[in-house]
This record gives structure tokens, sequence and C-alpha cells, in this order.
């Protein structure tokens, strides 16, 4: 299936912007590193949207990898004890969504998550065990 123009003009951006902080590593192929590295930019930009951190700072919120329940990014504010989970997909064709499995894989990481069930989880996410406990258990 043939890149949009429009999805190639992002993957372009993306690079100039996140290239020198993003990792697509994942042990596997090139061409799947590739299609990593732009998800998790995809993440990245959502993330310094919502919250104005800049492109050095996101690269601690990503969490996409093996054993991650579907949640590419967690981001943690104390002072708000606001709690953002993201999950990205690059679609090359820029007409479609993500699948019902993966939707459903990021509900029950989300669900997980706020059962404190970190059980299984990536050490990207598990690193972040304290502070998403914190956060969730607090009640002001």
């Amino acid at each position: 299936m043939s890149e949009d123009l429009q999805v190639r003009r992002i993957k372009k951006k993306f690079d100039s912007l996140f290239k020198q902080y993003i990792d697509g590593r994942i042990d596997e192929t090139d061409r799947e590193k590739t299609e990593v590295f732009y998800s998790r930019c995809i993440s990245a930009i959502a993330l310094m949207r919502l919250t104005g951190i800049d492109e050095n700072k996101v690269k601690h919120h990503i969490t996409d990898g093996f054993n991650d329940y579907g949640i590419d990014c967690i981001y943690v504010d104390e002072n708000s004890k606001k709690l953002i989970l993201l999950q990205s997909k690059l679609i090359n064709n820029g007409n479609s969504c993500p699948s019902k499995g993966d939707i459903l894989k990021f509900l029950s990481g989300v669900e997980k998550i706020l059962n404190l069930d970190f059980n299984g989880f990536n050490e990207k996410i598990i690193t972040k065990q304290r502070i998403i406990e914190d956060v969730v258990t607090d009640v002001e």
C-alpha cells in the first residue's frame, strides 16, 4: 500500500524533531524499527502538546516496547495529580485507525495501571510504578 503524501511530510518533520531524542529499537527488522520510531514520535508530539514539555524531556515518558500492554507513553504530573496514558500507531496510508485488538490491549493496560497491578509490565513502566501509585491513590 502506498504511503500518503501527508504521512510522508509528517515523518520528515518527526525526523527533524526527534531523531536525536527517541530511539526506534525493539529488536525487529529495519522496517519495523522505523515504524516503531514514528509511532513513538506520535506519542511524543501528543504529550508535548498536552503538557508543554520539550523534545529532550519527552523521551523519558515513552514506554512503548514489549510488555507495554498497549501503553506507549506515560506522563505523571505530581502537582496536578494528572496521569496521562497514550497509545499511538502510525498508519502509512493515512486513512485508517488502530485495530480493535490494539484498543482492547490498551484498555486492559489502563485497567491494570488503575488497579495498581504492575505484573507483566516492561521495565520502562515498572520504573514509574511509585509515582503512578502516588497519583492514583492520592485523595485530595
